[in-house]
């Protein structure tokens, strides 16, 4: 994983109050799977409320930014 990865996996973290092992993060190659990685995490949070949409958006708010132009199409 490059350091972009581990950061954008660190601000993600922080922002869903998350934890996602080393082990796992190693098999995120795209932000679908990163999403969908997070929302298996969050359902286990009884205080959890997020959906599928939801979880994406934040995860592409996070990208624009930090990382990549705001007017970066992420689908």
């Amino acid at each position: 994983m490059g350091l972009d990865t581990v950061e954008f996996l660190m601000y993600a973290e922080k922002e869903f109050d998350i934890k996602i092992t080393n082990e796992k993060a190693g098999s995120i190659y795209t932000v679908g799977v990163f999403s969908a990685r997070c929302l298996q995490k969050l359902a286990l949070k009884a205080n959890n409320r997020m959906d599928k949409e939801q979880v994406f958006l934040k995860l592409k708010e996070i990208l624009h930014q930090h990382f990549i132009n705001p007017k970066t199409v992420i689908t």
